[in-house]
């Protein structure tokens, strides 16, 4: 494995590939799964660099080689255990988006199985795959398992890959709410203007979560044209949670008519209809994005406001 990091000429680099192949087999019986992960990890930071058809054929020989079930699903485990360092969950990371085409079902798994706060490795896992997750990701949109399906069409727009898009829009219209706001948050992490219009529709959508995230999206689409829908709706939406995600919207894409929008939500209200502190200061939080002068006066008053949450908004803008 050193002599991966080091080798520059291709026959150097041929000759560390198809030494590490011919042990291999010595390496998986190890069952040391931070040496195996770094193997495997060393081989996917030497591909790009390599042109080289033989350095190229030696690394397919050795990734095979590697490419033990057993292997890739004590890999996804231990991406989901505490205490792991930082340097081997790096190596396991890179070694479990490497082997995308067999982890990924694995992974989703554990993806679904754990718990929201602990879930970041595995979209990590889906980042460095990037295009080699697409396909079998793509396999999972047929499942019959509403939450597999979720699952995958929210790793399509953590790859990156533009044909994301695409083959998230139809799940807009899926049974299931969990896909169709998984759905959602997969294009606003993709992103681009294309993604706005589909996801207006869904502003509209009996779930409270799928209203949420249809708000991410058209807010992560870019087009200021968009704060138009977005201030319409803010006027019918009666969940506040809702509001506050549209509110940040509205604050995101900047808009002409966005700094008057959410200097009227950040305002406390009369004593017949005093605003949530969650409106509030999602209002607040909306205008760090604004760069009017009368945007950071108002950041200014809020951050001394009585609410513990609006001021919290304000003075974090303010930073």
């Amino acid at each position: 494995m050193a002599a991966l990091g080091t080798a520059t000429t291709p026959e150097e680099q041929r000759v560390a590939v198809e030494k590490l192949g011919a042990l291999a087999a010595q390496l998986l019986a190890l069952h040391d799964v931070a040496i195996a992960a770094e193997a495997i990890a060393a081989l996917d930071r030497l591909l790009p660099t390599v042109q080289d058809p033989g350095v190229l054929s030696a690394i397919d020989k050795t990734a095979l080689a590697l490419s033990d079930r057993a292997l890739v699903e004590r890999l996804v485990h231990r991406l989901g255990e505490a205490h792991v360092p930082a340097e081997e969950r790096e190596a396991v990371v890179a070694a479990v988006g490497a082997l995308a085409s067999l982890s990924m079902g694995f992974v989703i798994n554990a993806f679904v199985a754990a718990p929201v706060e602990q879930r970041a490795p595995y979209r990590a896992v889906v980042r460095a795959a990037a295009d080699r997750a697409l396909e079998p990701l793509q396999g999972k949109l047929v499942d019959p398992e509403p939450l597999i399906v979720a699952a995958a069409a929210e790793f399509l727009g953590v790859t990156g890959s533009p044909q994301a898009v695409s083959l998230l829009l139809p799940l807009l219209r899926h049974r299931s709410e969990y896909v169709r706001e998984a759905a959602l948050l997969g294009l606003a992490e993709a992103g681009g203007r294309e993604i706005a219009r589909p996801a207006m529709p869904a502003l509209k959508d009996e779930s409270v979560a799928v209203r949420s995230a249809a708000a991410r999206a058209v807010a992560a689409g870019g087009d200021p044209a968009s704060s138009t829908v977005l201030i319409r709706r803010m006027e019918q939406e009666p969940d506040e949670g809702v509001q506050a995600e549209l509110l940040r919207a509205i604050g995101r894409l900047g808009s002409k008519e966005a700094l008057e929008v959410l200097a009227r939500y950040a305002e406390p209200g009369g004593m017949m209809s005093r605003r949530s502190s969650m409106v509030r200061a999602a209002a607040v939080d909306g205008l760090r994005h604004l760069t009017r002068p009368e945007a950071r006066g108002l950041l200014e008053l809020y951050s001394k406001d009585k609410e513990p949450a609006v001021r919290k908004a304000a003075e974090a803008a303010l930073k």
